[in-house]
């Protein structure tokens, strides 16, 4: 199965293989090896780095300045995503 991965050097594609556990779940050791989760379109670094942003300016200007270091690849509705799924855990935590 292939997954590809939006990094701050550019996109990493890559081929992982499920594996199954002994209750029948199957899991992507890779992934889970990372810290990767699952249905993710950026690095946890990435995404660390545009909170970093977000948390120092307004969201517009966070989008126009990750858009252009990502020549696009990450859409405002993925950046706005990635700051509420980190903002989440952190109301929650």
């Amino acid at each position: 199965m292939e997954r590809t991965l939006v990094t701050r050097c550019g996109d990493l594609r890559m081929r992982r293989r499920p594996y199954q556990d002994e209750q029948g779940a199957y899991h992507f050791l890779l992934d889970e090896y990372l810290g990767w989760p699952p249905a993710h379109a950026a690095t946890p670094n990435l995404t660390e780095q545009v909170v970093a942003l977000a948390s120092r300016m307004p969201f517009r200007e966070v989008v126009r300045t990750v858009t252009a270091l990502t020549a696009g690849v990450l859409s405002p509705a993925t950046i706005h995503r990635l700051t509420q799924r980190v903002a989440q855990r952190a109301v929650e935590a």
